[in-house]
């Protein structure tokens, strides 16, 4: 990639209480996103800050080829945003992810892009990921429901094997009167018994329904791409390094920076778990049990065999010519 791609930038917007990869401030407990980071680094794209005061207004920096805005907690100001306005009509890329606790929705640039972002907490009482054992832990969803967009196109391809955890989403509605000069689509939705909390009791209730609502979205409109992710705890330091998660961040990534030649599974250096289904383990056990040292049995009665066959040729044949030779 350093060969044959030219340097590109991502820049993540800080002053608005953004994940970074700094040291976060005492008001803010939430992990931030280093290893997010150094997974850019390694695939050769260089990353800096935008700030109100530095590279985001008048408008964002012309060197910067794709914009972050990693779990905002305050709106942004109206230049800023008419600043990212400009950055999309331009062809740039972005990328967003929100929580749904701090309500900051960014109507602003998702709404002309025909996606409105819910800022309500899903939940879901039968896939989730244990951390608690509480009650709480179903807002931890697990999903891997994917399409062949091709900002998930690993994902789609591993399926089952690279589920993502998202601790604590919102979801996201593409606009009914989506226009074909900008195409939306929803590439990861949420497991099909994942319902809106309304009263925060993690329980579903009358008048809630269950849904496989959208955890993604994309749009393209002429030479711009824009990936919203609905969670960016997904994104954080806890949690990327679950198991489809990592994955996620290359694919949407490559695939927002015009690197979907390169997404894959990056080789790694850790040792990874051998897992087996009950089915598998029987089948194993019954294989070595039985299986096995009956082929081995098999093995020497046909060696066995074969030889006997052999020494009985070689004594025929000897009193054969005995024979021939007493006759003589």
């Amino acid at each position: 990639m350093l060969v044959v791609k030219p340097p590109r930038m991502a820049g993540f917007t800080i002053g608005h209480g953004e994940r970074t990869w700094d040291r976060p401030v005492d008001t803010d407990k939430r992990a931030g996103i280093k290893i997010l980071r150094d997974m850019l680094v390694d695939q050769t794209y260089d990353t800096r800050t935008l700030s109100a005061a530095d590279g985001l207004i008048p408008d964002v920096d012309k060197g910067v080829t794709l914009v972050a805005i990693i779990g905002p907690q305050k709106p942004f100001l109206p230049d800023e945003l008419a600043s990212l306005t400009r950055f999309i009509d331009r062809g740039g890329r972005l990328l967003i992810a929100l929580d749904p606790e701090f309500g900051v929705d960014l109507h602003e640039l998702l709404g002309p892009l025909n996606l409105t972002y819910k800022a309500e907490q899903l939940v879901n009482d039968q896939a989730f990921a244990t951390r608690t054992h509480t009650p709480a832990d179903r807002i931890n969803l697990v999903t891997a429901t994917y399409t062949s967009h091709p900002s998930v196109t690993t994902l789609q391809r591993l399926g089952g094997r690279a589920p993502i955890i998202l601790p604590g989403a919102g979801w996201i509605d593409a606009k009914k009167d989506r226009t074909s000069t900008i195409p939306v689509d929803a590439p990861i939705k949420a497991h099909h018994a994942t319902f809106v909390d309304r009263n925060g009791n993690y329980e579903l209730d009358a008048g809630e329904t269950r849904r496989a609502s959208e955890l993604a979205a994309t749009a393209t409109k002429g030479e711009a791409r824009v990936f919203v992710l609905a969670d960016s705890d997904a994104l954080s330091d806890e949690v990327i390094r679950a198991v489809g998660n990592p994955v996620l961040a290359m694919d949407v990534i490559h695939w927002l920076m015009g690197d979907e030649g390169y997404s894959g599974v990056a080789s790694t250096e850790a040792d990874v778990p051998i897992t087996h289904t009950r089915k598998q383990d029987v089948a194993w056990f019954y294989g070595t049990i039985f299986l096995a040292p009956a082929l081995v049995i098999a093995a020497g009665v046909a060696v066995t065999r074969g030889t006997r066959r052999k020494r009985k040729q070689v004594a025929t044949a000897t009193r054969a010519s005995g024979s021939e030779g007493g006759a003589a």
